[in-house]
């Protein structure tokens, strides 16, 4: 299953500072990743989130670290939003693989709500990761027992041979 925020946390700081601090309030965001004037790394997350969103947030501004180059808080440019999104596909595929949602299907846990919880993910993230596999999964995908998942209006799980 995925990593606990306090597991996330402890793998991230290896290689980026990540500070808790009152965001929302003062920018409007719930999280931010930028670089200092020496170029070290820093991410920034919203310390009065719950830990369910804390996790998201801190996966996706981690992605964005590894993927984005700019200021890219305006999403009408282009640009902008492409690099927002694929950082959020990139989370997505983080947090909720196929190979666990495998799982919660073997243990009889099948509803969005059950999965999320299963997950520790809020279950607005849950639905739109699934949307996201839905829109952009055309070929089965290998899980890691030999298996495979196709996702179209459902997820299937089958084996071959």
């Amino acid at each position: 299953m995925t990593e606990t925020l306090d597991q996330l946390m402890d793998r991230f700081a290896k290689v980026v500072t990540i500070l808790e601090v009152n965001l929302y309030d003062r920018f409007g965001v719930y999280g931010v990743y930028k670089q200092d004037e020496n170029g070290l790394p820093f991410i920034f997350i919203e310390k009065n989130q719950p830990k369910i969103d804390k996790k998201v947030i801190l996966v996706e501004e981690f992605k964005h670290m590894m993927t984005s180059y700019g200021v890219i808080l305006n999403q009408d440019k282009h640009e902008n939003a492409k690099q927002e999104n694929k950082a959020r596909a990139l989370t997505y595929k983080e947090l909720v693989t196929m190979d666990d949602l495998y799982d919660c299907y073997r243990q009889g846990i099948t509803s969005e709500f059950e999965i999320a919880a299963e997950l520790d993910l809020p279950q607005a993230f849950l639905h739109n990761a699934i949307e996201y596999f839905k829109e952009n999964s055309k070929e089965p995908i290998k899980l890691k027992n030999g298996g495979y998942a196709t996702i179209n209006e459902t997820i299937n799980f089958y084996k071959v041979g």
